[in-house]
């Protein structure tokens, strides 16, 4: 009977394992079921409802020992106790009330993290009819559902049923009499008589048919006493899907693995070392193959011994039957490679010294080319099954699709530090061209307000040869919006930033200037600034500080006549998004009624008008109680 192994619940599976399993579990005769780990019922096949006539949805959730015979109940709570492996015989009760005997063998699947038991599984096997044939007939085995052979003290095959002819191919005659070593294939077989009155548990091993073709198998025995002559009752079991389903685990588990190397040689290393271990080859390597420079690329091996197989190999060393073969996309599978027609020329000088007596290969072809090839060999003679070719090939489909996702991956990691280089490369050259910038632009300014201190210098040696009152006026007012330009130049040499000016700071060093330039002792003019920590672009800069310096003056030589105190307030703020509002006011007698700033005679005022159209300012105007200009303009970065 099945011995369910402790791997892993039907939930842990892909969802493509999982609906391969189910056709599996749909298909078997027996009902297979998890409970979990208190022996509540999780899942039944619906071979439950054949058995018992309990409906799978009516059963689901109840306590396992709730359909079992009262004599029987505490033997089965028992074994669920036990928390270990349960094979057990006893009655289940059907719908109708009737006893059904019924064989269960159970596995305890546990937590890999904590090692505590999650939930058993395992099939449920109706042997009422069994049981009642054991009654009547017990030396009978033809009703048995698995192969079941009879061998004698000698190791001898002396009674077979039918299901055995079934599954190996030979008629019973052909059997009896014969060594039980003859069902087993030929590299499993052990030395002399195969001791199966030894076995104390299930072993799996290999089975071989009439053709030679070879199965997995598990092996259960029975020692039985007839006569005093001693006989041993085998059970053969085809576990061909259970192993189906332990290779799709196998490949699970590399699958979750893989992704964990950066490197092809590791990864296909431990490919091989995984296959290697999984069939019990000696030897199992991976080959890239450039057809351009005419080499076999061995990226990784398991070896048990020998010389290693590492690097690169030329082609002409595949003898020209197999590179044909490989290169056709075909597999190749030789079992005997010294007596292979293919192979046997070349066996001493080739295979023999590498220890290899037969080779499986399983060729990948890309855009039709071949690229890789998966190879196992042995040192024995061996016949490659079925399953050990199809590994094979899922293996080197997968390896190869690792190997291109390692390739990509240090591809990408490779331009991202290139990308990371040349990015740290012209970050250093734009810091070091922007610092030069800096540079250049600080000594700009500096010239430009050197010159600009130079004409301030020229205006006042000149105005100091004129007598005309007049014209002095006209020279220190042209010196004034002079210096007042050469502020800002001054400003932004001094500042870290040398795209903006810091205008709260030149407006205090404005007009305290003008302030000083036009102020007599006799008078008290006093200044009120109020200017946020407001900076502007350098062609607002210049316009903005025209403005003040003109209306500034202006305020100190009109706006006070008969008056020897009085004060100025200037004020900066930051208004909506990208907009700024200056003002410029005094107490003094304000402007006249009606004045028209078109039909002006003043050059001052006329150009604080210009300088506000350059700004894009509105302008409001009010003479109550003084004279008070507001501009309303926009901030524009410096192209």
């Amino acid at each position: 009977m099945p011995s369910l192994q402790p791997v892993r619940g039907t939930h842990d599976l892909l969802p493509e394992e999982m609906r391969r399993h189910r056709r599996v579990v749909e298909s078997m005769v027996d009902c297979v079921f998890e409970t979990d780990e208190q022996g509540r019922w999780t899942h039944l096949s619906e071979n439950w409802t054949v058995a018992t006539g309990h409906r799978v949805q009516d059963t689901l959730g109840n306590p396992s020992w709730a359909y079992v015979h009262p004599d029987d109940r505490a033997r089965l709570v028992n074994a669920l106790q036990s928390k270990g492996p349960m094979r057990l015989a006893y009655r289940q009760i059907k719908r109708d009330g009737t006893p059904l005997w019924v064989e269960v063998n159970a596995s305890v699947v546990r937590d890999p993290a904590t090692g505590r038991a999650r939930e058993i599984v395992g099939i449920i096997r109706n042997i009422h009819e069994q049981k009642r044939a054991e009654d009547k007939f017990r030396a009978l085995l033809e009703g048995g559902p698995e192969a079941n052979v009879i061998v004698d003290g000698n190791g001898d095959i002396a009674l077979v049923n039918a299901r055995t002819e079934a599954l190996f191919g030979y008629a019973r005659d052909e059997l009896i009499g014969r060594p039980f070593e003859v069902l087993i294939a030929e590299r499993f077989r052990k030395p002399g008589s195969f001791q199966l009155a030894a076995l104390a548990r299930p072993l799996e091993t290999g089975a071989r048919r009439k053709d030679s073709s070879e199965f997995p198998c598990e092996i259960r025995v029975n020692p039985l006493e007839t006569e005093g002559e001693l006989l041993v009752s085998t059970t053969i079991l085809d576990i061909s899907d259970r192993q189906t389903l332990q290779d799709q685990y196998m490949l699970l588990q590399l699958g979750e693995k893989l992704p964990r190397f950066d490197e092809v040689e590791g990864l296909v290393t431990y490919v091989c070392q995984a296959l290697a271990t999984y069939f019990d080859v000696p030897l199992c390597f991976f080959t890239e193959i450039d057809l351009e420079r005419g080499l076999s690329i061995i990226h990784g091996e398991y070896r048990r011994s020998g010389p290693t197989l590492l690097g690169e190999h030329q082609m002409s060393e595949f003898t020209p039957a197999i590179r044909h073969e490989l290169e056709s996309a075909r597999v190749v599978s030789i079992a005997d490679v010294s007596t292979d027609l293919r192979t046997a020329d070349e066996y001493a000088e080739r295979y023999e010294p590498l220890g290899l007596r037969a080779i499986a290969a399983v060729p990948l072809l890309r855009k039709g080319r071949w690229a890789a090839n998966f190879f196992m060999a042995d040192a024995q003679p061996r016949r490659w099954t079925a399953r050990e070719i199809q590994m094979l090939q899922a293996l080197v489909e997968r390896t190869w699709l690792w190997i291109e996702h390692v390739r990509m991956l240090r591809a990408l990691r490779d331009a991202s530090l290139e990308l990371e280089r040349r990015v740290d490369e012209r970050t250093r050259e734009l810091k070091a061209a922007l610092s030069e910038k800096d540079v250049l632009l600080k000594e700009i300014h500096h010239r430009v307000k050197n010159n600009l201190q130079v004409i301030s210098s020229m205006l006042n040696l000149q105005a100091m040869r004129i007598k005309d009152d007049g014209a002095q006026a006209v020279f220190a007012e042209s010196q004034g919006r002079v210096q007042s330009i050469a502020l800002v130049h001054e400003t932004l040499y001094q500042s870290s930033t040398l795209s903006r000016v810091n205008f709260a700071e030149y407006i205090h060093t404005l007009v305290t200037t003008v302030m000083q330039a036009q102020s007599s002792p006799d008078r008290n003019i006093a200044t009120m600034i109020d200017a946020d920590g407001v900076s502007l672009p350098v062609g607002c800069a210049i316009p903005c500080g025209l403005i003040i310096n003109e209306l500034v003056t202006n305020s100190l030589k009109h706006a006070f006549p008969e008056r020897k105190s009085g004060v100025i307030r200037v004020g900066l703020h930051a208004r909506a998004t990208n907009r700024v509002e200056l003002v410029v006011a005094d107490d003094g007698v304000g402007l006249l009624p009606g004045l028209d700033p078109h039909t002006l005679t003043s050059l001052g005022l006329e150009l604080v008008y210009t300088f506000a159209e350059q700004l894009g300012a509105r302008v409001e105007r009010q003479s109550q109680n003084g004279t008070e200009f507001r501009f309303d303009f926009p901030v524009q970065e410096d192209l």
